[in-house]
C-alpha cells in the first residue's frame, strides 16, 4: 500500500502553533482512514513520498520552483538495511516496526507525520541556502524514462501474434483514430466498428450543438419564457458526466465549469468580431454561469436548473468520457491493446506486440513545427490543451478559445497544457482547468489528483518557458526507435 500525504497548500508563516494545527488538521483525514502505513523500503517510494511534500509546500512557503527535487534525492536514496531476524528502524522517523509487519500503527497520527515536518522545514533551509547534495551517480539511480502507467502488477504481455487494424471516423466535430491488435482483422474491425457506434450514441446524449441530443434539449428548457424549474429525468450518461463536471469544479477552484455555455457563445463572438465583449452582454451571460445552479438527484436520476438562460456545455469532458466508454467496448470485444484518439486526446490499453508502450508524441507550441519528443504510456490517457489552433488577437493580445469561466473572457496564450492520467475523462477536465489556472496555481491543485502529472509550455517576452508538475515522466525522442 502506497500511501501519499497531500496537505499544507495555503500555509502561511504563522506561529509555530497555528502551523501545526493547521498542518495536521489537513492530515486529520487521511489518518481516520488509514491507521496503518506500511514503512516505505523502495528508493522510488521514498522519492514519490518526499517530493510529494517538498511539492505542495516550497511553492507554499518559499516558491523554491525545481530545487525540491535535489532536497529529495540528498535525504531519501539510501535505503534500509533490511533483516528478517530483527526490526526494522523506518527511515523517515527512525522507530521500529517487526519485519513481518513492515507497518507503524499511527494512534494518534502524530509521531510520523512530525518527523516528516522537521525533514522537510530543514530541507526548505537547505534548499534557499543552495544546499544540493545530489550526484550524477544518484540521478542515475532513478529510473524517469519508464512508462507512466496506472500501476498494474497482473499485467500480462501481449500476444505477438495478433493483426493491426486502424479505423477513422469523424465524431463530436473532430476526426477519430482508433487502432486495434486483435486475433484476427474481422475481430479487430468488428470492435472498432463497435467503438465508433458507442462514440456516436455519446454524441446524442452530451453534445451542446445537435438540438436532438439531450444535453442542448436540457438546456433548451431553460430558455422557454416564464421558465420555471423542476426536476428533468435524464440518462446514466448524462448524469454522470454532470457529476463528474460538479466534482471537476469543486477540485480546480471553480476553473472548470459545465455551465460555462453562455460565456464561450459571447466570447466566440468577440474572436469573430476581433472586440471585446460588451459589458453588458458579459455581465448578463455571467448570471446564468455557476455549477450552484444544478441540483441532482442520484436517487431518481433526475436534474433541476434553477437558473433562466443556461447553456451546459461538455466542450472540456464530453471527448474524454466518449473515449474512455469506447475503450470500454473495446475491452468488452476481448481487445487488449488498443489506443484511441480524438485530435488532442488520447488513451491507450497495453503495448502494442514486442513493445513495452505506446509512443505518443507531445505537440511542440508552435503547430507549424515537427513534434520532437514523446512520451511513454501504458494503460494510460493523455491531453492537449491550448490555443495552437484557435486563437485570436484582440487589442493586440492573443487570446485562447478556452474561457475562464470566472471572468467570461479567454484564457490568454500562447499556451499548451499537457496532462497524463489514468483515464481520459480527468485528462480531458484537467487540461481544461490547469490551461484556466496556469502553472502557478495548478501547483496547489493538482495533488488532490491521483495519478496524475501535467506540464505546461507558454510563450513569455519572446522566450518558451515550461514548467513539469511532480511525476511528470521524461520524454524521450519522438522518432527513436
Amino acid at each position: 500500500m502506497h500511501v501519499e500525504f497531500h496537505v499544507g497548500k495555503r500555509l502561511a508563516a504563522s506561529s509555530s502553533i497555528a502551523f501545526e494545527k493547521r498542518v495536521m488538521h489537513q492530515v486529520e483525514y487521511r489518518v481516520a482512514q488509514l491507521l496503518e502505513v506500511e514503512c516505505i523500503q523502495k528508493r522510488q517510494s521514498q522519492m514519490d513520498l518526499f517530493q510529494s511534500y517538498s511539492y505542495s509546500w516550497s511553492h507554499s512557503l518559499a516558491n523554491l520552483d525545481r530545487r525540491r527535487h535535489t532536497i529529495a534525492r540528498a535525504f531519501f536514496l539510501v535505503p534500509a538495511a533490511r533483516s528478517e531476524n530483527r526490526p526494522v528502524p523506518c527511515e523517515l522517523c527512525h522507530a521500529e516496526a517487526e519485519p513481518s509487519q513492515g507497518v507503524h500503527r499511527l494512534l494518534a497520527g502524530e509521531t510520523l507525520f512530525r518527523c516528516r515536518l522537521q525533514k522537510l522545514l530543514f530541507s526548505i533551509v537547505l534548499a534557499i541556502a543552495g544546499v544540493s547534495g545530489c550526484s550524477h551517480h544518484d540521478k542515475d539511480r532513478l529510473d524517469h524514462s519508464r512508462p507512466a502507467t496506472v500501476v498494474r502488477s497482473d499485467l500480462q504481455a501481449v500476444e505477438t501474434d495478433l493483426v493491426k487494424e486502424s479505423m477513422s471516423q469523424r465524431h463530436m466535430g473532430l476526426p477519430w483514430l482508433i487502432t486495434v491488435f486483435a486475433t484476427d482483422s474481422a475481430t479487430g474491425q468488428s470492435a472498432a466498428m463497435a467503438a465508433f457506434r458507442e462514440v456516436a450514441r455519446l454524441n446524442k446524449v452530451l453534445s451542446d450543438y445537435d438540438s436532438e441530443a439531450e444535453l442542448f434539449q436540457l438546456s433548451d428548457k431553460t430558455n422557454l419564457p416564464h421558465y420555471v424549474p423542476s426536476h428533468v429525468f435524464v440518462s446514466e450518461d448524462l448524469f454522470q458526466v454532470l457529476r463528474l463536471s460538479i466534482d471537476f469544479h469543486s477540485k480546480t477552484r471553480a476553473a472548470f465549469d459545465p455551465t460555462v455555455g453562455p460565456l464561450t457563445t459571447l466570447w466566440r463572438q468577440s474572436r469573430r468580431s476581433g472586440r471585446m465583449p460588451v459589458p453588458e452582454k458579459l455581465s448578463a451571460a455571467l448570471e446564468s454561469v455557476g455549477v450552484d445552479a444544478i441540483v441532482l438527484d442520484a436517487h431518481q436520476k433526475s436534474v433541476l436548473l434553477t437558473k433562466p438562460k443556461m447553456r451546459l456545455d461538455f466542450g472540456g469532458i464530453g471527448v474524454g468520457y466518449a473515449i474512455d466508454r469506447a475503450m470500454d467496448v473495446l475491452r468488452h470485444h476481448g481487445i487488449r491493446s488498443a489506443m484511441i484518439e480524438a485530435s488532442g486526446d488520447i488513451a491507450v490499453s497495453l503495448p502494442p506486440p514486442g513493445q513495452n508502450a505506446w509512443r505518443i508524441a507531445i505537440a511542440p507550441l508552435n503547430p507549424k513545427e515537427p513534434s520532437q519528443e514523446a512520451i511513454l504510456l501504458v494503460n494510460a490517457a493523455i491531453t492537449t490543451s491550448g490555443d495552437a489552433f484557435q486563437a485570436a488577437e484582440i487589442d493586440g493580445i492573443r487570446y485562447s478559445h478556452i474561457v475562464d469561466p470566472r471572468t467570461g473572457l479567454g484564457t490568454r496564450g500562447p499556451t499548451a497544457v499537457t496532462v497524463i492520467a489514468k483515464d481520459c475523462t480527468t485528462a480531458d477536465a484537467l487540461a481544461t482547468a490547469l490551461t484556466v489556472l496556469g502553472h502557478t496555481e495548478a501547483v496547489e491543485v493538482l495533488p488532490d489528483f491521483e495519478d496524475v502529472s501535467a506540464r505546461f509550455v507558454w510563450m513569455d517576452g519572446g522566450n518558451v518557458n515550461h514548467f513539469e508538475s511532480l511525476h511528470w515522466p521524461q520524454s524521450v525522442p519522438f522518432n527513436q526507435p
